[in-house]
């Protein structure tokens, strides 16, 4: 698990999230493109994904429910940007809830 937990945190410490600015009054976070990742990054881009998929919580956004998994005070999950990419991973504060 400690080599799980340092991959993680230099996944997370090396990139530059984006905050996200069409939601900074309903549901304020940042994320990453995969597709704007270098071939080193969407590899432990997917790595993350794994680990969201096999220990992450299903839990609402409202009518949705997403997989998040918990990492010291933030929360990670993906969304489906609908292209042929991988998706976007976002994060943000654990304690932000949405009902």
């Amino acid at each position: 698990m400690i080599n799980d937990e340092i991959r993680l945190k230099k996944f997370i410490d090396n990139n530059r999230w984006i905050f996200a600015k069409t939601y900074a009054k309903t549901a304020p976070h940042e994320y990453l493109v995969y597709d704007d990742l270098d071939a080193e990054m969407q590899k432990e881009y997917d790595w993350l994904v794994k680990q969201i998929e096999e220990k992450g919580v299903d839990e609402k956004f409202y009518q949705s429910t997403f997989r998040y998994l918990y990492v010291g005070d933030m929360k990670y999950w993906v969304h489906d940007s609908g292209g042929n990419d991988k998706g976007i991973l976002n994060r943000d504060p654990a304690v932000n809830k949405y009902k």
